[in-house]
C-alpha cells in the first residue's frame, strides 16, 4: 500500500483534535431559562435590576454533536492535503475515536462518494489521495447513502481548498432544509479562488457556496474557529423543538 503522506505531521493532527475538544468541552448553546445569575436581561432602556431571576443562563445540552464531514477529493485538493489538510481530517477522526463527537466522513467522487470509516487504519488513511476532476459537493450530499446522514447531523462540514468549479452548492437551499452547511479551508480571505463564474477571492467563494465559510492558514487554529462556530449552533433536536 503506497504512502502518499510520508511527512504526515502527527503533532499538528493532535493540535487539531485538541483545538476542537477544548471548545466543545465548553457549555453548548441551548434554550435559556430565568435564573438568579448570569448576563442581566435588558429590554430597551429598561433594566430588570429589581428582579432576582432576571438573568439568562444556558441549560446544558445533553449528548455529543453529530458531524458529517464531506471531504473535497478533487485534484486541486492535493496541495492542501499535504500541508495540513490530511492532518485536519485525521484530527477529527481522533476526536471521534475518543467519543467527543459522532462523525461520518465521505470523500467526494465523480461517480459516487466513498465513505471513510472512522475505524480506518493510519496506513490506509495515508494511502488516500485527492484526484477527481470536480468537487461534487451537491452530488455527494444528495447521494442516497449520504442524504440520511445529512438529515441526522447537527453540522455538515465541507472540507475544501475553495476551488469550487462545478458550482452546484446552494447554501440557501440547504439552510431552508435546516442544514447548516459550513465550508472550511486552509487559506487567507484574499487568496485567489477559481469558481464556475471565474476568478474571485477565497473569502467570496466560500461565502457564496456555504452558509458559513471559515479559513485560516493554520489547521489547529482553524479547528478552534470551526469548533467555536459549531457550539454556537443549537443541536438539531433543539432546533426542531
Amino acid at each position: 500500500m503506497h504512502n502518499n503522506l510520508p511527512k504526515f505531521n502527527h503533532k499538528l493532527a493532535r493540535a487539531v483534535s485538541q483545538g476542537f475538544s477544548v471548545v466543545l468541552e465548553q457549555a453548548e448553546p441551548a434554550p435559556c431559562e430565568a435564573c438568579s445569575s448570569g448576563p442581566r436581561l435588558n429590554f430597551g432602556s429598561v433594566f430588570t435590576h429589581q428582579y432576582s431571576s432576571a438573568f439568562l443562563q444556558f441549560k446544558p445540552a445533553d449528548g455529543v454533536r453529530s458531524i458529517l464531514l464531506v471531504v473535497d477529493f478533487s485534484g486541486s485538493m492535493a496541495a492542501m492535503w499535504t500541508v495540513g489538510g490530511a492532518e485536519f481530517v485525521w484530527g477529527l477522526v481522533m476526536l471521534a475515536r475518543q467519543g467527543a463527537i459522532n462523525l461520518k466522513v465521505f470523500l467526494t467522487g465523480q461517480v459516487a462518494p466513498a465513505e471513510m470509516p472512522v475505524s480506518i487504519s493510519f496506513r490506509q488513511f495515508c494511502s488516500l489521495w485527492p484526484f477527481h476532476s470536480e468537487e461534487g459537493f451537491r452530488r455527494t450530499l444528495n447521494h442516497p447513502e449520504v442524504a440520511p446522514h445529512v438529515d441526522d447531523s447537527d453540522i455538515v462540514l465541507c472540507w475544501t481548498d475553495g476551488q469550487l468549479t462545478d458550482g452546484h452548492v446552494n447554501a440557501m437551499e440547504w439552510r431552508a432544509k435546516g442544514v447548516h452547511l459550513i465550508g472550511a479551508c486552509l487559506g487567507k480571505p484574499d487568496m485567489p479562488s477559481w469558481t464556475e463564474h471565474g476568478n474571485t477571492t477565497l473569502d467570496k467563494a466560500m461565502r457564496i457556496h456555504f452558509h458559513s465559510g471559515l479559513m485560516n492558514m493554520d489547521a489547529a487554529k482553524l479547528a478552534t474557529l470551526v469548533g467555536t462556530h459549531i457550539i454556537n449552533i443549537a443541536p438539531r433536536e433543539l432546533r426542531e423543538q
